[in-house]
């Protein structure tokens, strides 16, 4: 009996959105559709894929099957087949069951026709940033020495600009009486403004310059100086991982407004420093959105807790917020689930695609990615949609899927020292770092917990994102990205490394 070996049928454009082509075209070979095995999990530092039996969806373009080199021939030999590749992991959805859940309040519905987005570009200046960006990162790269990966892991001297040290000392204490405090919107900065300006004509009578002082006796000086109706007014926590990355220094220039965030992950539960807009579940059977894991609800916090005068603040505190449930109570989903969720952050006009999720990967070369993932990735940028993807938490082990695909952006995490963090994946695909270790942010309860792993470096990049993309809201998602890429702060080897991408992000130089 010949040998079935499971395979991806990618269909030619004119059958995308076609639920009865793949039939036809199996129909054609007398090709039987069988079950294949595939998992995603939310990338924690404690990883462990489930395996699941899943079923092939067409509707998109493509299909999967065990296939016997015969049919593989046949197959490749059709007018509507464009390739048959070998299928490691595959995506599953039941073309009889409707594509999607119930949106929440839904802030548009559009009901365009897919297969239009593949014909659909920004500008000129979008083609060809998506181009250079291909070609950058298919470039090859020297897998990293021991030189390298000792220096990776050794605290990384001060690398804060002398003008961003001083706007940290200025901007940011001037939102707080407290190190790590902020007013709530309103507040800050106009009422604020001659409270500052007294701090300063102080030090100045001392001969002193605000980085020669800490942040404590800044607190005091200001504390000592502001109106009772700002003491009256409630108080927002910054965390240490928002001011590592700059973010509230941004805040002057954006908070996110109007700037809609997709967090695909185990959903969002409610909790008094979240306010999601709405949001879909693709879990079979839960037809709600809301978390019953916790993981999708701490990385919302990170990405956009909001101003409220209590609890801690998010990257991006106004921006628009969605839950895309994609993964189930245990943390795991299927890839058709994932798939279905992006399909639906495209009709949705989804602006950043935070994806703290993915499975793991075998080899460093960056010629190999999921196909299917990398597909969708393409016809999200096509709309102007960036997708953020969690590097991986396989200690140093090869990026996963989605994130090592070209269209989506790989994040990698770091400590509060800035060392690469131990249990974080590397690789050529990496092109960013963040806070990843024991991250502080809201879970179900309406509580706060402690989490590490590249989940929780990711949001810090799509909380900037979201910043600039509020600022300027013609901008494409390959426009953003080169932007957060270009002012990153520096770290490891000079110039873009396997460990820390191009560096850490920094929100305030991404912003300007």
């Amino acid at each position: 009996m010949a040998k079935h070996n499971p395979k991806i049928v990618v269909l030619k454009e004119g059958k995308i959105g076609l639920p009865e082509a793949a039939d036809e075209v199996l129909k054609a070979a007398s090709i039987k559709r069988d079950h294949a095995q595939d998992s995603v999990s939310v990338m924690q530092s404690d990883y462990k894929p489930a395996e699941l039996d899943v079923m092939s969806n067409p509707t998109f373009g493509y299909f999967t099957a065990d296939l016997t080199d015969a049919e593989v021939v046949k197959l490749q030999e059709s007018a509507d087949v464009e390739e048959v590749v070998d299928d490691e992991v595959v995506f599953a959805f039941d073309p009889d069951v409707p594509a999607g859940g119930t949106m929440v309040r839904p802030e548009e519905d559009i009901g365009e026709d897919f297969d239009e987005a593949l014909l659909e570009h920004d500008s000129e200046e979008t083609r060809a940033l998506q181009e250079e960006l291909d070609q950058s990162l298919a470039a090859p790269m020297e897998e990293p020495s021991a030189e390298d990966i000792a220096h990776a892991t050794q605290a990384a001297p001060s690398v804060t600009e002398d003008l961003i040290a001083i706007e940290h000392a200025l901007v940011g204490m001037s939102q707080g009486f407290a190190p790590d405090v902020a007013l709530p919107p309103g507040v800050w900065p106009s009422e604020m403004a001659p409270v500052v300006r007294g701090v300063l004509e102080t030090l100045r009578e001392q001969n002193r310059t605000p980085e020669q002082v800490s942040d404590e006796e800044l607190g005091t000086l200001l504390r000592g100086r502001a109106a009772p109706a700002a003491l009256a007014a409630g108080i927002d926590i910054i965390l240490p991982n928002i001011r590592m990355i700059f973010a509230n220094l941004a805040w002057r220039y954006s908070q996110g407004l109007h700037a809609r965030v997709a967090i695909m992950d185990t959903g969002i539960s409610r909790h008094i420093d979240l306010r999601p807009l709405g949001g879909v579940s693709f879990v079979p059977g839960v037809a709600s959105w809301h978390d019953d894991h916790g993981h999708g609800t701490h990385v919302s916090g990170t990405a956009a807790a909001i101003f409220n005068g209590t609890g801690i603040v998010g990257v991006a505190p106004r921006s628009s917020l969605y839950a895309v449930k994609v993964l189930n109570r245990a943390g795991s989903g299927m890839k058709s689930w994932i798939l279905n969720g992006l399909a639906w952050c495209y009709y949705r006009r989804m602006h950043v695609v935070n994806m703290s999720l993915g499975s793991n990967y075998h080899t460093h070369d960056p010629s190999k990615y999921d196909t299917l993932y990398e597909r969708y990735g393409r016809i999200l940028r096509s709309r102007g949609i960036l997708i953020v993807a969690a590097a991986g938490n396989n200690y140093r082990k090869p990026v996963a899927n989605p994130a090592r695909c070209p269209s989506y952006m790989a994040v990698s995490a770091i400590d509060y020292q800035r060392r690469f963090a131990s249990f974080s994946s590397i690789g050529p695909q990496v092109e960013i770092c963040a806070p990843g270790v024991n991250i502080l942010s809201t879970v179900p309860g309406n509580s706060y917990a402690m989490k590490s792993g590249t989940s929780m470096a990711t949001p810090h990049v799509t909380g900037t994102a979201a910043l600039r993309k509020s600022r300027f809201p013609s901008l494409s998602g390959d426009a953003i990205r080169w932007r957060i890429r270009n002012t990153a702060l520096d770290l490891g080897t000079p110039g873009h490394d396997w460990f820390y991408g191009f560096g850490q992000v920094n929100a305030y130089r991404a912003v300007l």
